[in-house]
Parts: structure tokens; sequence; C-alpha cells
């Protein structure tokens, strides 16, 4: 590979590093091009509003990846993917597949569903009375909305930050395969064959989640 490869830093959010295209597509960054919208929506919904850089490129991921076929290098992304459906996560993890060169690496962070649902399980056992699945549900982002009405048609339709899917090491490495990547690795937080991993990771984001580094 040379340095001419592209670096993909997907799902960004205000991570945002020189020398990587930093992209994101949630609502938020979708919304923050048009200010008094945004303002507004925030306040509706009582969420602060986020510092969103105005170099991040704003792409709606399940429509695949506007970049020629092995032209990337290293493809990066923290806590994104559970926000999508098991289908377009096969969809984008098929586009990553062929956008990286022959070689090109590809790095995925998600919340750990093992890890979570030991913690719960650990919980119900010392004390039942203190666990319920409420919170447990709460904890894998995944509860049901507790508004009604125009807000809860908002929180539906856009989904916010709510997750779709959840995956542990065992899943997320069969996906990779399945997409076609190979010499899957489990890695920690700034470890792995990625140079310049600190410019992107967030070690906050590493507890109780899974980091998989594979190959194209």
């Amino acid at each position: 590979m040379t340095e001419a490869l592209l670096k993909l830093n997907l799902g960004c959010g205000t991570k945002v590093a020189e020398g990587w295209v930093n992209i994101d597509g949630s609502l938020t960054a979708r919304l923050s091009r048009f200010p008094r919208v945004y303002r507004a929506m925030c306040r509706i919904f009582g969420v602060p509003e986020i510092p969103w850089h105005k170099s991040v490129k704003v792409l709606d991921l399940r429509s695949g990846l506007p970049f020629p076929d092995a032209s990337v290098g290293v493809i990066y992304s923290s806590h994104m993917l559970e926000h999508f459906s098991p289908g377009d996560a096969v969809n984008l993890l098929k586009e990553c597949h062929r956008c990286l060169a022959k070689g090109g690496l590809i790095r995925i962070v998600v919340p750990d569903l093992y890890a979570i649902a030991r913690k719960y399980v650990a919980l119900q056992e010392k004390a039942p009375s203190i666990g319920n699945p409420e919170a447990f549900l709460q904890a894998l982002n995944m509860s049901p909305f507790p508004v009604r009405g125009i807000k809860r048609f908002f929180y539906e339709r856009f989904a916010f930050s709510r997750h779709a899917h959840m995956y542990d090491e065992v899943s997320l490495r069969a996906l990779l395969l399945k997409c076609g990547f190979a010499d899957v690795r489990r890695e920690e937080y700034a470890r792995g064959r990625i140079q310049d991993l600190r410019e992107v990771e967030d070690a906050a984001r590493y507890c109780d989640a899974v980091c998989l580094e594979a190959v194209r």
C-alpha cells in the first residue's frame, strides 16, 4: 500500500482526525447543516447541540461509500455499526471490502453484548430485586422510547441514538468473515496494525466494548 490511499473514519462524531476522511451520517450531523432547524430540534427534544466540525462529510452510509475500488488503505469505525440493521451492516461492510486495497485494514469497535449481559446476570444472581429487564435494555440502548405523540413519531422515524443490533466477539468476527475479510484479530485500545490510532481512538469507548481488526 502507498501513502496516497485514503483513511476513513466512519461514524466519526466529534472525533475529527487530521489526515483522515471523517464521515458521519447521524441525524444530528445531517441537521447541523441547517443551523436553525437543528437548534429548534434540539430545543424540542431537550438535547444539547453537538459541535459538529465543518470538515465532517455527512453521508448516509446505508447508501454505500462514494470511493473507487481499492482506493482506501484503512477504515476505522467506533460505536457505529450497532446503529445499523443487520442487513445494512452487511451491505456497509461489503462496501468497505470493495473500497479497501489488497492488504488494507478495517477496525471495528462496538458495544460488547457479552460483557453487558455478564454484568446483568451477575447483578441478578447477587440481588434479583435490583436487576430488571428494563435496566438491561437501557444498558443495551434498546429500551422503548419513553415519549408519545409527535415526539414518539420522530424518535421512531429517525431512531436518534438507539441501537438497532448488538454484537459480541463471536458474532462480529463471523460478520467480518462473511463479508470477505481475513486474519481477524481482537485488539485493545490504541493497539493494533494501524498507525496513528490515537488520532481516532477514544479510551472511554472501550468500556464494555469489543474491537476487531481484519485484513482485506
